[in-house]
C-alpha cells in the first residue's frame, strides 16, 4: 500500500511531568521527534539504528495489520503481534524483540502496563500508542513516549528512531 501518506496527527513534545508523558510532534511543518531530550536505551537502540524487530500490542485487527504493514514500510521486521498483555508477554519470552509499540488501552479495561514493566527491566525501548491526550503515571507504569492516534507514516518513523528511556 503505497502513494498518499496515510494520517494518524500526534501531540507536541511536552516535558513529563507527574500527570503526563512525553508526546511526539506533530506541528505542522515538524517532524522533530524527542531528539531534544537527549537520553538513549542502555541497549542503544533508538537513535538512527537500522532494522528492527518491533513487537506490536494493538487489540484492533485492523489497527495491528495497519502497523505491521507501516513496520515493513519503514524497513523493520514485525517481531511479534499480540491483542492481549499475555500474548505479549509470552512473544517477549520466545523471540527477540529490539522495539515495542504498546496500545495502552486494551480490551476488557486492561492496560499494557505489565508489558511496559517488562520491556523496561529488560531494557527493550516502547512507545504507548493511545487515543487519549495523556495517560496516567504510577509505580507500575512505565514512563515512555505517548505517540496519540491518529498519527503519519513519518512521525511513526520519527518514533522508532528518537524513542529515548524515560526513566
Amino acid at each position: 500500500m503505497s502513494g498518499e501518506p496515510r494520517q494518524f496527527p500526534v501531540e507536541s513534545n511536552v516535558p513529563p511531568t507527574d500527570s503526563q508523558l512525553v508526546v511526539v510532534d506533530s506541528s505542522p511543518g515538524r517532524s522533530t521527534g524527542l531528539r531534544g531530550l537527549g537520553a538513549t536505551w542502555p541497549n542503544g537502540i533508538g537513535h538512527g539504528v537500522g532494522r528492527m524487530k518491533v513487537l506490536v500490542v494493538e487489540d484492533e485487527p485492523l489497527l495491528a495489520m495497519l502497523l505491521e504493514e507501516s513496520l515493513l514500510e519503514l524497513g523493520h521486521e514485525v517481531a511479534g503481534s499480540a491483542a492481549t498483555v499475555e500474548q505479549a508477554l509470552a512473544t517477549l519470552d520466545g523471540g527477540e524483540v529490539d522495539f515495542a509499540l504498546l496500545d495502552y488501552s486494551l480490551a476488557d479495561e486492561t492496560t499494557a502496563a505489565p508489558v511496559a514493566a517488562r520491556l523496561r527491566g529488560a531494557a527493550i525501548p516502547f512507545v504507548y500508542l493511545t487515543g487519549h491526550r495523556t495517560l496516567p503515571l504510577g509505580d507500575d507504569i512505565p514512563r515512555a513516549p505517548l505517540l496519540n492516534k491518529p498519527f503519519t507514516l513519518d512521525q511513526l518513523d520519527d518514533a522508532l528512531r528518537d524513542t529515548p528511556l524515560a526513566a
